[in-house]
């Protein structure tokens, strides 16, 4: 299991938990600026909470 970055909940990542088997859900995902590349992923929660603030012109906090 994978854990959030942002919050800390743990959720499974395709690209980490199971790479190879299918594309990670976030991939169905807009791209998001932003978005660590370091392997440090965000929850469903976390991401799609960036993503609605994104859309509304607000700022993402810096380092993630």
């Amino acid at each position: 299991m994978s854990q959030c970055a942002q919050c800390g909940a743990e959720f499974k990542c395709g690209m980490v938990d199971a790479p190879g088997d299918q594309p990670c859900w976030c991939a169905q995902l807009p791209a998001l600026l932003g978005v660590p590349l370091d392997g440090s992923c965000l929850c469903p929660a976390c991401l799609q909470e960036r993503l609605r603030s994104a859309a509304q012109g607000r700022e993402v906090p810096d380092g993630l």
